[in-house]
Parts: structure tokens; sequence; C-alpha cells
């Protein structure tokens, strides 16, 4: 409309013009318990917005000791990647977890670069008779 009244109409981007950095947990899926002594696996979900990087390695702690690690090819267009963390119980009870990724420089949220998960931990004996 201001063009009928000769008005020139003159526009101006503002905001911000930093390209941020991140690398996130997503999510991650493990099962509520597992057995002493056998296999469990962990899915996580990671997203890598903007980075350079073309691969990273996702780690399980527990008591800050790597219990698994496994090391992925990031997603070229900044989607999710997927991958499953197998590691081995070796204690009985409640654990508390830690997946990890590592922090680079110029990441805006650092916080999210580790998600914490409790899991539960049977004893699994064998016997002639079996469980």
């Amino acid at each position: 409309e201001l063009a009928q009244w000769g008005v020139p109409l003159h526009i101006v981007g503002v905001g911000e013009t930093l390209i941020h950095l991140d690398l996130a947990v997503v999510s991650v899926q493990s099962p509520s318990f597992a057995f002493k002594g056998r296999d469990a696996e962990v899915s996580v979900k990671i997203e890598a917005q903007n980075m350079s990087i073309k691969k990273t390695t996702i780690r399980l702690l527990l008591h800050q000791e790597v219990v698994a690690e496994k090391t992925v090819l990031l997603s070229t267009d900044s989607s999710v990647t997927d991958a499953t963390l197998v590691f081995r119980p070796t204690n009985n009870g409640l654990q508390s977890y830690e997946i990890q990724l590592p922090l680079y420089d110029g990441e805006i949220n650092k916080k999210n670069n580790a998600e914490y998960i409790l899991q539960k931990y049977l004893w699994y004996f064998l016997s002639k008779g079996g469980i």
C-alpha cells in the first residue's frame, strides 16, 4: 500500500548473525532392569547442529569409569544419529550410569552433552535346572 503513495520501503535484517554449535544427547532408552554378567543395551540418540566434526564418541560411564563406548558418524543434515552401546553389568542393585559426549569449543549448551540413567541389575545364575 505504501508503494501506491510513493513511499519507499527499506527492509533491514536484524538479529543474531552467529551460527550456534551444539552436540546433544536427545534421548536414551534402556531396559528397566538387566542381569548381572549378561550383555545389556542402551540406545542413544544424539543431534549435531552446525558442527564441523564428522564423527564423535559416545561413552557410557559408571562411577566415572568407561564401561562402553562407540564412535559414530554424524548425520550431515543436522538430524538425529542413533547408536547402541552394549555393556555387561558387574554389580547387583540399582546403578547410576552416565551417557557422555565430548565437549567441543564453541558449543552453546554444554549441559546437554550428558544424560544419566538408573538401571537395576539382578543376580543371574545358572544351575542344572536353569534359573
